[in-house]
């Protein structure tokens, strides 16, 4: 394995000034299809306005799978579905108004954060029991229909998949989604996944058996996903 010290790194900010993306050259990593593997598959990013983005995301690295759509439940949000250039889904979400059924956030400045990231797993429920070691959290089960994975993996448009949602502070939340089929997420020489490599938490406090993760070190989930638990100064 090699070490990640002279690695070259950039973070992403929005007009906030609030770094919410790190970026990690690894030269080895492989280019993965966000759907077909275990771990960290999506990231769904709030923006203000999808129409003033769509022509800047045409002339760019990024390809659009889905194209700007409304949410079944709700006409006051869209979304547009992306894959980066490492192969990362991402999800860019335009909240019009605020929508008390699903509390999501209202983007503050045109490209502003990650909201929610999303955990494909072949076992929803072995997902579900790490983050809800967490302080305050609990997941809430659903069935649910995703039109962009249906496509990707040629099911039925109409097919559902078992999910939870955890709702974290401030409108965040994880989202997980159970796949049949996933293969292991391939691991660079640096020791981490290709694609979404880690997702960084800030938290109050940890159960005894997470304290060591108040050092920094990357805590491993049960579909091999890897996160980070930040202390959070209230």
């Amino acid at each position: 394995m090699s070490s990640l010290t002279d690695a070259k790194v950039a973070w992403m900010a929005n007009e906030l000034d609030e770094r919410w993306l790190r970026l990690i050259e690894i030269p080895d990593a492989e280019v993965v299809d966000p759907f077909d593997h275990r771990g960290w598959g999506s990231l769904s990013i709030n923006v203000q306005d999808l129409d003033v983005l769509r022509p800047a995301l045409e002339q760019s690295p990024f390809r659009i799978i889905e194209d700007s759509a409304n949410l079944d439940i709700s006409r006051a949000t869209r979304t547009m579905q992306l894959i980066g250039p490492a192969g990362e889904a991402l999800c860019l979400t335009e909240v019009k108004s605020k929508i008390p059924a699903l509390e999501l956030p209202v983007a503050r400045c045109p490209v502003d954060r990650v909201f929610k990231p999303v955990l494909l797993a072949d076992d929803r429920e072995r997902a579900l029991e790490t983050y809800q070691n967490l302080p305050g959290t609990e997941g809430v089960k659903s069935d649910t229909r995703i039109t962009v994975i249906n496509q990707a993996r040629k099911l039925d448009p109409e097919q559902k998949h078992p999910a939870s949602s955890i709702r974290l502070r401030e409108n965040n939340l994880i989202e997980i989604v159970q796949l049949d089929g996933l293969k292991e997420r391939p691991v660079t020489n640096a020791g981490l996944p290709a694609g979404i490599a880690f997702i960084s938490f800030a938290s109050e406090s940890l159960p005894e058996n997470l304290q060591i993760a108040w050092s920094g070190s990357l805590v491993r989930g049960a579909m091999g996903e890897l996160f980070q638990l930040i202390k959070h100064e209230s």
